[in-house]
């Protein structure tokens, strides 16, 4: 009997208005010099906050016809899923039919369910994994070969992916109702709105006040934005993704 693994289960939690610390106690992800890039996480330009509305995002339909995925960043930018020398990558999915996953090799994925009824991932000999909720999530390697049923009808996902032993990544899901204060020290982190309406409110850093709507994506460069203050319009469900570097070696950029 193949054993059965059960994927990371992520709650909404409903955010007041108390102060949170986001990751404060994170590794901070350092960019090294050889890795250069047209300015975004560069080390000499820090004080960078991106918005990233979701009509920029790079769509591309699969080779299958089953779905289509939606590149909201990958790092460095001039990487490719196709190349596989990304450090990370995060993107959204509209799932239309059953199939298999692109095997990723080296590679940590974090696949989280925004809508629809549902898939069971089949990892054959490493067991099942079911997300059947919206926000639940399933963690597992690029490595394993997946085949995907979907429950009924069409999906929506967010998709994290990391060079294993170079960059992991957490992925929390936020239901932001009142005024919520992220707290973002020496991590690069990325928020993007999955259902609803938020204001991001960077003003008291130096920055912009951000009207977020479903799929928009703020990048946050390590060490810029001491306090963002994301409040629901009037409600919004975000993922904020918190990206570290290991300290490993960096694949090589050609």
């Amino acid at each position: 009997m193949r054993a059965m693994i059960s994927p990371s289960i992520v709650r909404r939690r409903t955010v007041c208005g108390c102060p949170a610390s986001w990751a404060t106690d994170r590794a901070q992800f350092v960019i090294p010099d050889m890795i250069r890039d047209d300015g975004f996480w560069a080390m000499e330009v820090k004080a960078v906050i991106i918005l990233r509305r979701a009509e920029s995002h790079t769509v591309m339909s699969w080779a299958n016809g089953g779905g289509r995925t939606a590149e909201i960043v990958v790092y460095p930018p001039q990487a490719s899923v196709a190349a596989r020398d990304f450090l990370w990558r995060i993107s959204m999915a509209d799932v239309a039919t059953d199939g298999p996953f692109s095997a990723l090799p080296g590679f940590d994925r974090n696949l989280t369910l925004i809508a629809g009824k549902g898939m069971t991932l089949d990892a054959g000999e490493h067991g099942t994994m079911t997300v059947a909720q919206p926000f639940e999530q399933a963690v597992f390697p690029g490595d394993w070969k997946i085949d995907a049923r979907l429950h009924d009808g069409p999906i929506e996902d967010l998709n994290v992916m990391t060079r294993r032993g170079a960059a992991s990544a957490s992925v929390d899901i936020i239901l932001v109702t009142g005024r919520h204060y992220l707290r973002q020290r020496d991590a690069a982190m990325v928020v993007v709105v999955l259902d609803g309406r938020v204001s991001a409110d960077a003003r008291h850093e130096g920055g912009e006040n951000f009207d977020l709507i479903r799929r928009d994506a703020l990048l946050i460069a390590p060490g810029v934005c001491g306090d963002l203050t994301l409040e629901g319009a009037p409600q919004g469900t975000v993922a904020i993704i918190t990206l570290r570097d290991l300290g490993a070696e960096k694949p090589a950029m050609s």
